[in-house]
Formats: structure tokens, C-alpha cells, sequence
């Protein structure tokens, strides 16, 4: 049995009463890049502006506490979804709570239709690497952008 089906993965309804579930996230989100990289209130407000539609977060919880994470966003051109984001604490990694949490995302893009999901992973991290080519992701786009030779960029067709 897989660690993962323990805990409890569950999408979060982004809302202004979700206020209290988008600060832990923001928490946790901090114990897993280990700074805040955003902070709580902008985080709450950039999920919110975006809307329900165009963001899911999924998080996974163990008793009553938030232990993982992935936020997806759609891109601009629908059919196209971003992971802007995943994370587990580091003492609850390499029990398969990541690779659930990624593939909840990738069935729920799959269900609103989309035709592929990106990813990028910093290039040392070769943990995140093989978690999305372990899932069908292709390593062989180049990233462009900010800090472009420093990240894979991958690519799941739906």
C-alpha cells in the first residue's frame, strides 16, 4: 500500500471564507520553499482575482494539517494549463503524496478539457524531475524566460 492513501487529497474551493485555508496554504507553502514567497494576503487576493475557474489547488492534509500542495492555473488559451507550484513538507516526501497530488491535477485539466499541462522544475531538483517523467512528462522543451538555464520545462499531452 502507498503511503499517499493515508492521508486525504481534496481540491480547495478558492473563496473569500476559504481565507483561513489559503493562509495555511501560504504557511505551508513556506515550510516547503523554506521563505515566503508570496505573502499570505497577496496570495488570497491573486487566487481570488483569477477566479475558481481559471485556478485549482489541491492539498493534502494529515491530521488536520496541510502537507502538500500543487496549484494549476489555465492559461490564457484554455486548453493549456500551468503547475504554478508543487510542494511537500520534507519529512512527508518520498511516500507518493506528491505524485497523487499531481495526478488529481492532471484528472481534473483532463475533465475541463484541456490538452496538456506544463511544468517547470529547477534543474538540480532531479526529485521533481522524475515525479513528472514517472507521470508521462517530456523533458525536452527548452524553458525560456526569467532564469530559463536554470529549469526543465515539461510537457504532458492530455
Amino acid at each position: 500500500m502507498n503511503v499517499y492513501d493515508t492521508y486525504s487529497c481534496c481540491r480547495l474551493l478558492l473563496s473569500p471564507g476559504a481565507a483561513a485555508e489559503i493562509e495555511e496554504l501560504a504557511l505551508a507553502w513556506s515550510d516547503v520553499f523554506g521563505s515566503c514567497r508570496f505573502r499570505r494576503k497577496s496570495l488570497l487576493e491573486r487566487l481570488l482575482a483569477a477566479g475558481p475557474d481559471n485556478n485549482a489547488i489541491f492539498t493534502t492534509r494529515s491530521h488536520k494539517k496541510t502537507i502538500g500542495f500543487i496549484h494549476i492555473q489555465a492559461a490564457a488559451e484554455k486548453p493549456l494549463w500551468y503547475n504554478r507550484g508543487i510542494g511537500v513538507l520534507p519529512s512527508y516526501r518520498h511516500h507518493g503524496v506528491g505524485s497523487g497530488m499531481l495526478q488529481a491535477a492532471v484528472n481534473y485539466v483532463r475533465c475541463q478539457g484541456a490538452v496538456a499541462i506544463v511544468s517547470y522544475t529547477d534543474k538540480q531538483n532531479d526529485a521533481a524531475l522524475a515525479l513528472h517523467l514517472r507521470l508521462g512528462f517530456t523533458a525536452d522543451y527548452p524553458a525560456s524566460g526569467p532564469r530559463s538555464e536554470l529549469r526543465h520545462r515539461l510537457l504532458l499531452e492530455l
